[in-house]
């Protein structure tokens, strides 16, 4: 919030600090889902935000949604999301696996965001856009969701952009297909083919 607002009043341009004529946030993954919770503080404090991207975005810290479980990778068929995963995938890849790359699953993530998190409960919707109501997200400026079908996260995406759609946003989700998290950061990707309908 700091931040925008500092943007709002003295953004560095050319001819010195000004006011900036627009103001964008760009997230990706966990950054993602932080830059849906400043939209929704945005709106909620009434700071003018002109667009929201959200790339694979993280937003329910609970990680309840089905695709934790069904967009694991699987070795056996090749499919899912490699990047939580055994380093199996990442040496099949070639992305040079560290050896604290290791199957993350539901369960520890929820451990790793309690630690991260303290005394903030894990389904705030500040915390967890994916559990905001349709109210949270009236008036929320306009955003565009960029997610993957082999995201771990990818029910996180669709969950919220169903809420802001139902809020009246301005709302676009896109879903590529056959490539996993953050497929815009991934020279492994493959195809770039955008599909939409949800």
């Amino acid at each position: 919030m700091a931040a925008v607002r500092w943007l709002r009043s003295t953004y560095p341009g050319a001819a010195g600090p000004s006011a900036a004529s627009s103001v964008f946030l760009l997230g990706d993954s966990s950054g993602g889902g932080v830059a849906i919770s400043a939209a929704l503080a945005c709106k909620r404090d009434g700071v003018q935000l002109d667009g929201c991207c959200a790339i694979c975005p993280a937003t329910d810290y609970t990680f309840s949604s089905e695709s934790y479980a069904t967009r694991m990778w699987d070795a056996g068929t090749m499919t899912g999301d490699p990047v939580f995963t055994e380093s199996e995938a990442f040496d099949r890849f070639g992305l040079a696996p560290g050896p604290e790359q290791v199957r993350i699953d539901r369960e520890q993530r929820q451990e790793y965001t309690a630690n991260y998190l303290g005394d903030v409960p894990m389904d705030d919707p500040l915390t967890s856009p994916a559990h905001a109501s349709v109210d949270d997200f009236v008036g929320v400026c306009p955003l565009l969701f960029l997610s993957a079908d082999e995201d771990v996260s990818l029910d996180d995406a669709v969950r919220c952009a169903k809420i802001a759609q139902q809020a009246g946003c301005s709302v676009d989700l896109v879903v590529w297909p056959r490539v996993w998290c953050a497929p815009t950061t991934s020279s492994h990707s493959g195809s770039s083919i955008s599909c939409r309908g949800w």
